[in-house]
């Protein structure tokens, strides 16, 4: 899938500190996203991970948003009413497996913010290579992380270094959950560039 130009512009401006977020949902089959570093332009990378089922997705959809700060100043989505979303605060946490205690794949994230936010969380792993893939899933409380490996061949992999991009919403007021829940809102992509 390529970006429009608009979006690929700012991604590559390293003064606009983006993060890629995706996720991809099939019918029939699971899949997984990471996004590959090893080019100058970051790639995402989406893994089918085969249930037995016969056939495949005849129809995946793909949703990805990138969160970083618009160097040219012009909003993307000039009719976005942002008013719903005024207690709600976003904030990109860059998680280096090198920098942080993960112990067997678990990582508290009671270390990364405040004991009294209970945020949501949605995050994905940024590799310079395609095997492993790396799995991840949130505790109940949202409180710990699990990570894990799993390689395309079948084989036990150890924990390799990668990063980890969270995108932390909190809301202290509640009216985020409801908003989402309600949302009909779409962007039109092909109407940016």
């Amino acid at each position: 899938m390529e970006l429009p130009k608009r979006i690929s512009e700012i991604i590559s401006n390293k003064h606009a500190d983006c993060s890629i977020f995706a996720t991809a949902i099939g019918l029939k089959d699971h899949y997984h996203c990471q996004i590959l570093t090893s080019d100058k332009e970051p790639k995402l990378i989406i893994h089918r991970l085969k249930e037995k089922s016969k056939g495949k997705d005849s129809e995946l959809v793909i949703g990805w948003m990138v969160v970083g700060n618009d160097t040219n100043f012009k909003s993307i989505f000039p009719d976005y009413n942002t008013k719903s979303f005024n207690n709600t605060q976003f904030k990109v946490l860059k998680i280096d497996t090198n920098d942080i205690n993960v112990i067997n794949g678990v990582v508290d994230l009671n270390d990364l913010m405040p004991s009294t936010e209970k945020p949501y969380y949605i995050g994905i792993p940024y590799m310079d290579e395609l095997d492993p893939v790396i799995g991840h899933y949130f505790f109940n409380d949202r409180k710990k992380l699990y990570i894990f490996p799993y390689s395309s061949k079948d084989e036990l992999r150890e924990l390799p270094k990668f990063s980890l991009r969270l995108l932390m919403m909190t809301d202290p007021s509640g009216i985020f959950e409801k908003n989402v829940n309600n949302l009909n809102n779409t962007i039109n992509f092909d109407n940016i560039d």
